[in-house]
């Protein structure tokens, strides 16, 4: 039994050892989808979106984000997305789909941003927890403690988000992990389970609006992040749009001394984005685990207008 709980504390160190139990992504407006399940059709195309994260790269263990979503609308108001995940942290490995339903109400009438719509959308994921017993060496791998850790555990959880939007103007809160869900021990025997961690809820909001000149669109944005038991973080975000939004750089700076550089560019249906973050001077000298990159591909399906054709058989 010291073993196994021995093997499970491993398991679930990237839970009990770090608050932030979901991941962070520079470029949460380009994957806001990941992040708020009411994003879902936000937009007139079926975005497929690719990301990739490799945070603190002189960390040992340091760890990787991979994801993959696809989500559109449905039709006028309703619109769905799936999202799959992995994070692998050390020997530790989380793994996830989610499904999600947003459903988009028009505010107003249209101005000169446009219509302006709110959603409210929900999703459900399913996540796998599991130690990957390869990449640590043991003296003595037939252990069947090993073996359980190494099959991992199942858990599921839900996620609710809120999306104000029109041309110019964008505002997103959501919360993963609205139920908290637990994490037992001892599945063998109903009797003697008993909770080692949970989920933990999670919030986020950010907001932002475009100022459009001739040749120029700036994009300034502020994201904001509250996990249990840890304090505000606080993310600004400045992005220069040029040549009719094709490309676009831009700077974001964080609350505990984390700094990030943007570029992307747009041809046709096809996006590529790539982000660097890295601490600033200021930053405690134990905190300068190196630096972090984020690449995103982004694939739109169809053109403007493409899901109504797509859904009343035109």
């Amino acid at each position: 039994m010291k073993k196994q709980f021995l093997l499970l504390y491993t398991l679930l160190f990237s839970i009990t050892g770090f608050a932030q139990q979901e991941p962070l992504f520079t470029q949460y407006k380009i994957l806001g989808y990941t992040i708020n399940p009411a994003m879902a059709g936000s937009q007139e195309m079926q975005e497929l979106r690719l990301g990739y994260r490799s945070q603190w790269r002189n960390f040992p263990g340091a760890p990787t984000t991979a994801t993959i979503s696809f989500q559109g609308a449905m039709d006028e108001k309703s619109a769905g997305g799936i999202l799959a995940f992995t994070d692998i942290m050390g020997p530790t490995q989380r793994s996830g789909l989610q499904l999600s339903y947003a459903f988009h109400v028009p505010i107003g009438q249209p101005g000169i941003s446009g219509q302006t719509k709110l959603s409210f959308g929900l999703g459900g994921k399913v996540l796998q927890y599991h130690f990957r017993a390869e990449s640590t060496y043991f003296q003595d791998r037939s252990d069947p403690a090993i073996m359980e850790a190494a099959q991992g555990m199942v858990i599921g959880d839900a996620a609710f988000g809120a999306y104000l939007y029109n041309d110019r103007f964008f505002a997103g809160f959501s919360a993963p992990n609205i139920l908290q869900s637990d994490f037992y021990t001892g599945v063998s025997s109903a009797n003697s389970r008993s909770v080692i961690s949970r989920l933990y809820r999670h919030y986020f909001a950010f907001f932002g609006y475009r100022f459009d000149y001739s040749q120029l669109s700036i994009e300034p944005s502020v994201m904001i992040k509250k996990v249990h038991n840890t304090p505000y973080q606080i993310e600004g975000n400045v992005r220069f749009l040029m040549l009719e939004e094709k490309v676009f750089v831009g700077l974001s700076y964080r609350t505990d001394w984390l700094m990030s550089m943007m570029f992307g560019v747009h041809a046709k249906n096809l996006q590529f984005t790539y982000s660097y973050d890295f601490m600033t001077p200021n930053a405690e000298p134990g905190l300068l685990y190196g630096g972090t990159h984020e690449f995103t591909l982004g694939i739109d399906i169809g053109g403007p207008g493409s899901w109504r054709k797509m859904y009343s058989g035109e």
